[in-house]
């Protein structure tokens, strides 16, 4: 017996005990992801390929380390998103599922998914959100190849801008903003997926209630999404992280412009700050064509330098710093 315990008092046995539990979790995913193949029989190419909760899937928009998303379409042919949650992550995650929803559940925006409700059924569990128009700009970077002019860049940056000020004021944090979870259609930009999204402390999470066809209405969740501190973080009130990740993003769009990234033997232009020629490993505000407004609003949203008070000072800023890049 005290063979048997001593082996614990070893750093290694820990590293054991992680190992088994993470080849656990990963068996019981594969399991899990078998399971959903079987009851659910999501193919891309045939319409209607199965039933959840009264909706019908039309096809499998992506999936990652949490769940995936299902393309699906309520009675009245309304498009929605159905998000499945992995079963081995949500019971690992139970403390910090129903973020999202409670979240959702008090926001009102044209650009972020309403929460229409819950399904909780054999195949899994699951959100049903509204489907926002588009696809993601990783799709239009990555899959179309799409080059962004300054005037998309333009709207886009004001319209995640101005969705950031929606949601600050209503103390909420997203908290994940790339290029995966913003959406595009040529017109309107809209940030998705709060599964990482969290209160600032100053303010308490409201009660959820939503219900739609074949779900349950939101009462039935556990107690934890009813309880304000359970949606409320300590370090969750930090708007610097949403204005830094926003940049990041808008700096993948700028990279994707031709007009703005310096080439060798490129002229100057005495109203612009170029930088040191572009080269391996150089930074990008020697890389991109920007003026000193807009290097010094970029540098403030990422955090190099003093960062802006509010997102409404950050919003406009920016405006003003880009309103030549308005068509």
């Amino acid at each position: 017996m005290k063979k048997s315990l001593s082996f614990f008092r070893f750093p290694q046995a820990s590293k054991v005990v992680r190992l088994l539990s993470g080849m656990f979790c990963t068996m019981a995913d594969t399991f899990d992801a078998v399971l959903f193949r079987m009851l659910v029989p999501v193919s891309a190419g045939r319409r209607g390929s199965a039933v959840i909760g009264g909706y019908r899937v039309t096809r499998c928009l992506g999936g990652g380390r949490y769940g995936m998303c299902l393309q699906a379409e309520d009675p009245n042919g309304r498009r929605v998103v159905l998000k499945r949650f992995r079963r081995g992550m949500r019971k690992r995650n139970a403390g910090g599922n129903h973020y999202e929803a409670v979240i959702l559940s008090g926001l009102s925006h044209p650009a972020v998914p309403e929460l229409l409700g819950v399904i909780n059924e054999r195949s899994g569990y699951y959100f049903v959100l509204s489907q926002q128009p588009g696809i993601t700009l990783k799709s239009w970077l990555f899959d179309r190849h799409k080059e962004f002019s300054r005037a998309e860049i333009y709207r886009i940056g004001v319209q995640l801008l101005d969705v950031l000020v929606y949601l600050h004021s209503r103390s909420v944090i997203h908290g994940d903003i790339s290029l995966s979870n913003v959406m595009d259609d040529g017109k309107h930009a809209s940030l998705i997926d709060f599964g990482l999204a969290r209160y600032m402390p100053t303010r308490p999470g409201p009660d959820v209630r939503a219900s739609g066809p074949g779900m349950r209405s939101m009462p039935d969740m556990p107690d934890a999404a009813h309880n304000a501190e359970s949606a409320v973080i300590p370090d969750s009130g930090r708007i610097d992280l949403d204005h830094a990740r926003l940049a990041d993003v808008l700096l993948y769009l700028m990279y994707s412009c031709d007009a703005l990234t310096q080439r060798p033997g490129k002229a100057r232009d005495g109203n612009r700050e170029h930088g040191a020629r572009a080269a391996k490993g150089a930074a990008w505000y020697d890389e991109l064509v920007l003026t000193a407004d807009q290097l010094r609003c970029m540098k403030r949203l990422i955090g190099i330098g003093r960062p802006y008070a509010s997102t409404v000072e950050a919003a406009e800023t920016f405006r003003r710093a880009f309103a030549d890049w308005k068509q």
